[in-house]
C-alpha cells in the first residue's frame, strides 16, 4: 500500500503578501493577512528571493466605492481625547482614498 500523506509546500511570503495586498474586499484582506501570520508563526512560510514577482497594476486592492456616512450619523469626539484624534486621522484618510479612486 502506498504513503497517501500528503505534504503541502511552505507558501511563499512574497507572493502571497502580493496576493493579500491586491484583494478590494476589506474582510478577506484582513482575514488573509491574519492568516497568513498565523502560517508565518507555524514556520511555514517560505521566502524565495530568486522568484521573479510581476508587480499587477491594482495595488493596494480598494471597495469599488467606499461607503459614505452623513456627518450627522458619525459620534462626535473632541480633538482633545485620543479616540477624537484617531478619528480625524482616520476621516482625513478617506478623504485621501475618495481623491485617488
Amino acid at each position: 500500500m502506498e504513503n497517501s500523506s500528503c505534504y503541502l509546500e511552505p507558501i511563499e511570503l512574497r507572493q502571497t503578501t502580493l496576493n493579500w495586498l491586491t484583494t478590494s474586499d476589506p474582510a478577506r484582506k484582513a482575514a488573509g493577512v491574519m492568516g497568513l501570520y498565523k502560517t508565518w508563526q507555524q514556520g511555514q512560510v517560505s521566502i524565495n528571493a530568486t522568484q521573479k514577482i510581476v508587480e499587477p497594476n491594482d495595488i493596494p486592492g480598494r471597495p469599488t466605492k467606499p461607503e459614505l456616512v452623513s456627518p450627522k450619523e458619525v459620534k462626535k469626539r473632541s480633538m482633545q481625547t485620543l479616540e477624537g484624534r484617531a478619528a480625524l486621522i482616520h476621516a482625513l484618510a478617506h478623504i485621501e482614498l475618495t481623491q485617488l479612486i
